[in-house]
């Protein structure tokens, strides 16, 4: 990863403390979706929550968007702050990113949290091969409005969200096509699952009851990691950050607070 050329990340900075938690968003999000989250945990640390390469208002280059270069992205960035060591927490394509970061880069993690994500994406699971290839074949041919009305009410099917799908839905339309998709196409094939064992670090992996990505690839991080847990948020889907802060943020808290003053192994 040392001879790729990062791009500078547009960011969100609020609070303080010695280390700092870092967010990183999913597919075709930005870090305006942590919204429900900064202002919590800056009551209490410096947070930082930055645009994927693609994403937001992050440089779109035509370029290899694999999730080894989105995450050497993230460490030049922290690098560029100063930021030596962290609480790392990730949601989907984010949990990716972390993973791979966690996997290569032990050292710069106090703590690390996986939301609903994988440590790979490869064929030999047919259940993600089939939702992989119904995803990228909507968003090859569909414009953007029909993937976000598709994944709307999919991440946000109750009656009583019907707000939290509209805010979805507008805001996934402004993606940049052309990077979304080769986001997409980067995933496929990607794997760090063999090199998970030398992440270290305290680990939390959470697994929402009704996420897409199922339990056994949660486990399969599990059995290879050193010092985690898992932990089933029982009746929330992929995006559980936007659908219950008042579970998710509590939880991702109690186990930074819990780590903040641990010794690194």
């Amino acid at each position: 990863m040392s001879k790729i050329a990062s791009v500078p990340l547009h960011y969100i900075e609020m609070g303080s403390s010695e280390i700092p938690i870092v967010l990183l968003h999913g597919l075709g999000s930005s870090c305006d979706d942590w919204q429900l989250q900064i202002p919590t945990f800056s009551a209490q640390y410096r947070v930082l929550a930055c645009d994927l390469r693609g994403h937001g208002q992050s440089p779109k280059p035509r370029s290899s968007y694999k999730i080894p270069i989105l995450a050497h992205d993230v460490l030049a960035w922290l690098d560029s702050l100063g930021v030596g060591v962290c609480h790392l927490v990730g949601l989907s394509l984010g949990g990716m990113v972390a993973a791979e970061i966690a996997s290569h880069h032990a050292n710069r993690l106090q703590s690390l949290v996986i939301c609903n994500s994988i440590a790979e994406f490869q064929s030999r699971s047919w259940h993600l091969r089939k939702q992989y290839l119904q995803r990228l074949l909507l968003s090859h041919l569909f414009p953007l409005k029909t993937s976000a009305q598709v994944l709307g009410w999919r991440l946000f099917p109750k009656p009583e969200q019907a707000q939290l799908r509209e805010i979805l839905q507008k805001k996934w339309q402004l993606n940049h096509r052309p990077s979304y998709l080769a986001v997409l196409r980067g995933l496929y094939g990607w794997s760090t699952l063999s090199n998970l064992h030398q992440a270290t670090c305290p680990t939390l992996i959470l697994h929402a009851e009704y996420d897409y990505f199922p339990l056994e690839m949660k486990q399969a991080m599990l059995d290879v990691l050193p010092n985690a847990r898992l932990q089933v948020l029982a009746g929330l889907h992929h995006a559980a950050p936007i659908e219950a802060p008042e579970i998710f943020n509590p939880v991702v808290l109690d186990f930074v607070q819990e780590n903040t003053h641990a010794v690194r192994p």
